[in-house]
């Protein structure tokens, strides 16, 4: 099986077609790649402009003019639910661009409390009780679960009711969990314990089950180096607090401030574990997107903000969010920055000070580099009014790149509009790749799934997986042998008049000390169960057993296995050290 290190997509929002302003319909150039370009253009009171003409935008590529194929403008109107559009996977090729006749929102709720004093949790509850249309797709991302994307809006806003009255005590108990040393070098996962409140949370009856989010929690967040270095710093600052002056440790440079950290060591680590979760959580919603047709929205609520430390990680995130469409609007609940926090400070919970402006400046900039509405030191309420304003109606541009080699570059762009005083939003680059043949939706959801599953550290519980491994000689070769035992009590089978059919893919990987890859194997199993069975397997619990043997060219220290079930969206992945 081919494994591709991207997070699950979902299926996607088919566009109904609204009413619009459009041109005559542009005859597409073969082998070219249209490039789509969602604008709003606000006035002075950020609300939208809605008589704009083709000739009045200007875009360019890296500089350079680009003629604009595709113009079309459109104002959102209500669909009953019942006509809403269906779930459909993006097109490969993009020959024309379609009007959006409803959104797509995914809440990304971020680490830390998120209701006083901006009150960002009842800002939500209204977003989806009084300002989403019928037919906006919304799902919801919180610590490591994740909901489907529905119009059922009335049970996302049951979800939200519980996620404020639960959320300031989870919240303290991951800060506790997540403190010292351990929010560098421990274990990421969830304790149990704690995972079963967020389950709590989560289990809505009218909502399908939540998923658990699997994501890399290596690659895109602070490396272990630039932690330990601001680690450093934060121990330099205690002691230098204990010191007379002239006796410092430092250079005459402060390294804390140029850093942009601050604080005592215990805030810092608390804290950069929370966000170092967060980042991950969107890059991790940017590719649950990433498939979806059109343009998406996350919507980041957050206490305090990024804190990313280098310029370039924000520019790369926003990257991403570009070349997967997807707009992020940012909102911090945390209120303004207080004075510098005392060096002696005992509270769990770190306060903001300076380097705040740090994080503030990442949501700012994130938000705009998307094209998306960024909310800081203001009421919550305001920032979803703003956000909905914004999006009920738009413009959709698209053109055919003057440099049409696709070199896998980031490409900038800029869109202006001659019209004085507007303001304009929209993504400012995309990479410059061939459009490839995207898989069918089992395909795509399988890989995806299974291969973020595979990149990251925790063992995912929704299906329960078990194994043991033995190795033994074929001739030269040696041969790994797993003996996997799987949970089929949560998954949704075929029913047959002789029993049960249950088509689950399943992949394990073997890798030597170093972490190299010595052997794989991949495998769609079609298991099928008589009706006893069947009957005793839910009785008591009996999982199905399955042997696999494939060859290894070394020693195998650790083996993973994955198994997914696309029927029922679980996954279920435990890795273990065998050496």
């Amino acid at each position: 099986m081919k494994l591709l290190a991207i997070v699950a997509a979902c299926a996607v929002l088919a566009a109904q077609t609204p009413q619009t302003q459009t041109q005559t319909p542009p005859v597409f150039r073969s082998g070219a790649t249209l490039v789509p370009l969602d604008v709003r253009v606000l006035d002075r009171n950020g609300k939208p402009i809605t008589d704009l003409k083709q000739s009045e935008f200007v875009v360019t590529e890296n500089g350079a003019p680009q003629a604009i194929a595709h113009f079309s403008a459109t104002a959102l109107t209500a669909v009953p639910t019942e006509d809403a559009p269906g779930l459909l996977r993006a097109a490969a090729r993009t020959d024309t661009l379609k009007p959006q006749n409803g959104r797509v929102f995914l809440l990304v709720l971020g680490r830390g409390r998120l209701q006083p004093p901006s009150k960002g949790v009842d800002a939500m509850i209204e977003f989806l009780r009084d300002r989403v249309l019928p037919q906006d797709q919304v799902a919801i991302l919180a610590w490591n679960r994740a909901t489907d994307f529905t119009t059922n809006h009335a049970g996302l806003g049951e979800l939200l009711e519980r996620f404020k009255r639960e959320h300031d005590r989870i919240e303290t108990k991951l800060f506790e969990w997540f403190s010292g040393l351990r929010a560098i070098y421990g274990d990421k996962r969830i304790p149990p314990r704690i995972q079963k409140d967020i389950d709590q949370v989560f289990a809505v009856p009218s909502l399908r089950a939540a998923h658990t989010l699997v994501s890399d929690p290596n690659e895109r967040t602070p490396t272990v180096e630039e932690n330990k270095r601001r680690i450093d710093a934060l121990q330099q600052a205690e002691i230098n607090s204990t010191r007379p002056p002239g006796t410092f440790l430092t250079d005459a440079i402060d390294p804390v401030g140029s850093m942009g950290v601050e604080g005592t060591l215990e805030q810092f680590l608390v804290r950069s574990s929370a966000s170092s979760q967060d980042l991950s959580k969107l890059y991790a919603g940017i590719e649950y997107l990433r498939f979806i047709e059109g343009e998406k929205h996350i919507v980041f609520v957050t206490e305090f903000g990024l804190g990313l430390p280098t310029f370039s990680q924000d520019q790369a995130l926003a990257a991403a969010a570009n070349n997967a469409r997807v707009v992020v609007d940012t909102i911090q609940t945390g209120g303004a920055p207080a004075a510098m926090p005392v060096l002696a400070s005992t509270s769990s919970i770190p306060t903001m000070g300076f380097g705040a402006s740090f994080a503030i400046r990442s949501l700012r900039e994130l938000s705009e580099l998307t094209g998306g509405i960024s909310s800081v030191y203001a009421y919550a309420d305001k920032a979803v009014k703003r956000i909905d304003d914004a999006t009920r109606f738009g413009y959709l541009l698209g053109y055919y790149a003057t440099n049409s080699t696709q070199d896998g570059k980031y490409r900038r762009i800029e869109v202006k509009v001659t019209r004085k005083g507007a303001q304009v939003l929209y993504r400012h680059g995309y990479y410059a790749r061939p459009q490839l043949t995207l898989p069918s939706r089992r395909e795509m959801l399988s890989y995806t799934r299974m291969a973020t599953a595979l990149m990251t550290g925790v063992d995912v519980y929704d299906i329960p997986v078990g194994f043991n491994t033995r190795e033994e000689m074929d001739g030269a070769t040696r041969m790994l042998v797993v003996e996997i035992s799987v949970g089929l009590a949560k998954l949704a089978p075929v029913i047959t008049p002789a029993g049960r059919e249950y088509t689950l893919e399943l992949a394990v990987v073997a890798g030597s000390r170093d972490q190299k890859q010595v052997g794989r194997f991949s495998q769609q199993l079609n298991l099928k169960l008589p009706n006893d069975l069947y009957e005793r397997t839910l009785k008591d619990g009996v999982p199905a057993n399955v042997t696999v043997r494939f060859p290894v060219t070394g020693f195998p220290a650790n083996v993973k296995v994955i198994v997914y079930d696309f029927d029922s969206d679980v996954l279920g992945s435990i890795a273990k050290k065998i050496r």
